[in-house]
């Protein structure tokens, strides 16, 4: 046919999946999403052992420090402590090992003999307001055990002066000296002149001993322990 128009039916075929938009299957979802939850609880767990590991780490540093504060520390103590026992309790015929082992003191005006500390009064008392006297200072009036703490009172007090002993006499059957610690007197080591009685005690002059009435007024001595530096 000259002239004419031929028409031809074109048939066109959709193509199922380029020209529609593409929809993930519901599996491929679940998988996806399980994928990301694992991922995050995997970033949570991290985060959370680096925390206790950090927490682990500054525990650890501090207690060093401290450690290292409390060890120095120390040190410093051990020096002045030596420091302390050389200016105080050196002698020149002594061994430094022995000062430092053993370094007793006394308070001012108190002398040291063998581990104890005596002072000497200057007023005149009873024996009852002397031994309160002594206990207001932490000590008592003296017990002697030894000649050579008897020496050494005697050495200290004044030979025209009289002194009351921590020495009282006592009833059990009969009268008998005892000492304020509740030993008895050694007869050896006093010979006392008067006898026992009620209310007698003893005072020490110039190294002699004697019975006196507990009433009487006489100086005293006071005796405690000295103090280990």
């Amino acid at each position: 046919m000259v002239g004419g128009i031929t028409y031809a039916d074109l048939n066109i075929q959709e193509t199922p999946s380029s020209l529609s938009p593409s929809v993930p299957h519901p599996s491929e979802n679940s998988s996806v999403c399980t994928c990301t939850q694992r991922y995050r609880t995997a970033l949570g767990v991290s985060c959370f052992v680096i925390l206790l590991l950090s927490a682990a780490v500054t525990i650890l540093i501090i207690w060093g420090f401290q450690g290292y504060k409390t060890s120095g520390t120390d040190c410093f103590l051990a020096s002045e402590m030596l420091h302390l026992k050389t200016s105080l309790c050196y002698s020149p015929n002594s061994y430094a090992a022995d000062y430092v082992k053993d370094c007793k003191l006394c308070p001012q005006n108190w002398k040291l003999y063998k581990g104890k500390c005596y002072w000497v009064s200057q007023e005149r008392k009873s024996w009852t307001q002397s031994q309160d006297d002594c206990r207001a200072k932490n000590s008592t009036l003296p017990v002697i055990q030894d000649v050579d703490q008897k020496t050494f009172i005697k050495n200290i007090t004044q030979k025209s002066t009289s002194y009351w002993l921590g020495l009282v006499a006592e009833y059990s059957e009969r009268w008998i000296w005892k000492w304020t610690d509740g030993s008895p007197l050694k007869e050896k080591l006093f010979a006392v002149s008067g006898p026992a009685g009620n209310n007698s005690c003893i005072m020490t002059k110039d190294g002699e001993v004697s019975s006196e009435d507990c009433s009487s007024l006489y100086a005293w001595v006071c005796m405690k322990k000295a103090f280990t530096l």
